[in-house]
């Protein structure tokens, strides 16, 4: 006497009908094995089940009997979003960081690098009087002190390498990147500059000189003894020298 196979009850996972097979690991009914549909299974969050996608529902059909597992799994699903989204948050918060860093490091990088146009710093420079005290004042980020203990350069070249250090400083570049740069051959391009402009200026009239002369101008010294004009323009000049000295950090 032949054994009666044992049936089980399934849901067909393709098209979501409920039917009766003796396969007990059975995902589809006979008719959709036959004509090829594929199962199209989606996972039940509140008790990890597979139903069918043809079902258009969140939840398997268990499940959605039971109010009290879909808020827990509603609860459990939320909770997992805004996890979620806060470790989004953090992670685009870390991404954007490390951009701003990036480029911090890149601008670094560029003002780092010896500016263009200017004269690169040479063997011979670098060994000279003038040439050490610009690369001891890059180092110490201008300080006067430098200027002030150095003994072999003259205190007009060291006004002339503070205002030159402080003009490159002042056009975003770092220390580093100025150092590279020949001061001896920038103030002798800044002086040329200079001496180009005082040519090119217009030349004056003789005639309009001469009636420039006999025009009338005013005198702050008119009525003033000779003596004490004198005195009055050795102050003035002594003034203009003490805070051109305050200027360039030479006096306290």
């Amino acid at each position: 006497m032949a054994t009666k196979k044992a049936t089980y009850n399934r849901t067909c996972l393709a098209c979501g009908d409920d039917h009766e097979t003796t396969r007990p690991k059975a995902t589809r009914c006979k008719p959709c094995v036959e004509q090829g549909h594929k199962a199209q299974p989606v996972t039940c969050p509140s008790c990890d089940q597979k139903f069918p996608k043809s079902d258009r529902e969140q939840f398997c059909r268990s499940c959605r009997n039971d109010p009290d597992a879909v808020a827990s799994s509603m609860a459990s699903i939320l909770q997992q979003d805004l996890e979620r989204e806060r470790e989004d948050r953090k992670m685009s918060r870390a991404e954007a960081r490390r951009e701003a860093v990036a480029n911090q490091l890149a601008e670094l990088d560029r003002l780092s690098t010896k500016p263009k146009g200017y004269p690169e710093m040479t063997k011979k420079t670098a060994a000279s009087a003038i040439g050490v005290l610009w690369l001891n004042l890059c180092a110490t980020d201008g300080a006067t002190s430098v200027l002030l203990n150095d003994q072999y350069v003259d205190d007009d070249t060291k006004g002339r390498l503070l205002i030159t250090y402080l003009r490159l400083v002042l056009k975003g570049y770092t220390p580093e990147a100025v150092s590279k740069v020949d001061p001896v051959a920038l103030m002798d391009r800044d002086a040329d500059e200079v001496d180009r402009a005082i040519f090119e200026l217009p030349k004056v009239d003789p005639d309009e000189e001469d009636e420039d002369d006999h025009t009338a101008a005013f005198d702050p010294f008119e009525g003033i003894d000779e003596n004490m004009r004198e005195e009055i323009e050795v102050f003035q000049e002594r003034q203009r020298h003490r805070e051109m000295e305050q200027r360039l950090g030479l006096a306290p």
